[in-house]
């Protein structure tokens, strides 16, 4: 097991082809069944607070140290603060050989990242989906994804208006208590990737109506708060299917951490999911350790990362969470379908 302070030099390795990016299509007439979306009765997303120093937990990496990989991390196109190039370059420089950018419900910053061509990284394509597990909301990681799956299309599309919806209702919402907060104003900051309810907050602070970010979730948009709106999602099966049809492996990400616990982890094992994150920053010991017994007992692989979403806005840094070359074997081999084919690599 390698901790943090385990430094060595990185070995180059090819960079898989990036499938150029389509932009969400409208839902398809097969495939997922988006009449089973449902709002979450309790969500747990809160507004993000800086980070409090956690007890030190064990941070696997297999193998000869020779390969780190940080399967989950997240770009501005989601809930991120940094461009999909800059995260690049910073797993760069944290040693980092393998990175699978996994921003929440969108595809959109893959091109991006792709068109860095950093030698000594390969970029793994990747999505993090919200999923529905009876009672609670889950998250489920795909990587090595085909972005232009037609059925990984379809859901990213059908998050992408599940999402609208939300963002114009609490707009709607904060109107009705005398705020004049305009959709199109939510619409300017937005820009790109997915809605989301920090872009709500944004609006509220750049039109003077909150004076900071975390006043906005406190007044109006936080849980607890008069223009909540629940999230809605699809069941945990239909994601899995998404991925799996996309050719990628699908990871239950922190598991035991934002809601799930161990009937939910054990029925999403039934429902065919691939593996689970036994590395993570809220992880505790004892979480990864039954993570890991769980996953050795069911014939599940396991994964893990960083979360990273930028300074301050993360609770774990990119090269201090990673797993390793024997890990990241098991998960290529997983894969299901066509493969993406290789880049070529830049030699200079």
């Amino acid at each position: 097991m390698a901790r943090p302070e385990d430094r060595r030099a990185a070995r180059p390795l090819a960079l898989p082809q990036h499938v150029p990016h389509q932009p969400p299509q409208p839902l398809l007439g097969a495939g997922l069944d988006l009449g089973r979306v449902r709002p979450l009765g309790q969500p747990r997303h809160r507004a993000r607070r800086r980070p409090r120093r956690r007890p030190a937990v064990a941070i696997p990496h297999a193998g000869d140290h020779r390969l780190k990989a940080d399967l989950h991390c997240h770009s501005h196109y989601s809930d991120g603060r940094e461009s999909p190039a800059a995260l690049v370059a910073r797993a760069r420089a944290a040693g980092i050989d393998v990175l699978a950018l996994t921003d929440h419900d969108t595809l959109a910053g893959l091109p991006e990242a792709a068109a860095v061509k950093q030698v000594g990284i390969e970029l793994v394509p990747g999505i993090e989906f919200s999923a529905f597990v009876k009672p609670v909301e889950v998250h489920i990681v795909g990587l090595w994804i085909d972005p232009q799956s037609p059925a990984l299309i379809e859901a990213v599309s059908g998050y992408d208006q599940m999402r609208r919806r939300r963002a114009e209702r609490m707009a709607e919402k904060i109107r009705a208590l005398g705020v004049p907060l305009e959709f199109e104003r939510v619409l300017a900051v937005h820009r790109k990737g997915v809605f989301g309810r920090p872009h709500v907050a944004q609006a509220l602070k750049e039109m003077g109506a909150v004076a900071t970010f975390q006043d906005a979730f406190k007044q109006f948009i936080g849980r607890d708060a008069p223009a909540y709106v629940r999230k809605e999602m699809l069941d945990a099966p239909a994601v899995i299917g998404a991925i799996h049809s996309a050719g990628g492996v699908a990871v239950l990400a922190h598991g035991l951490v934002g809601g799930p616990d161990r009937p939910h982890v054990e029925a999403l094992a039934e429902m065919g999911i691939d593996a689970v994150e036994v590395v993570h920053p809220k992880l505790t010991t004892e979480q990864s350790r039954w993570l890991r017994e769980f996953a050795a007992k069911k014939g599940l692989l396991v994964s893990g990362g960083s979360d990273w979403h930028g300074e301050g806005w993360s609770e774990g840094r990119i090269g201090d969470w990673t797993v390793g070359e024997e890990e990241v074997r098991a998960l290529r081999q997983r894969r299901r379908g066509q493969a993406p084919k290789p880049l070529e690599t830049r030699k200079d």
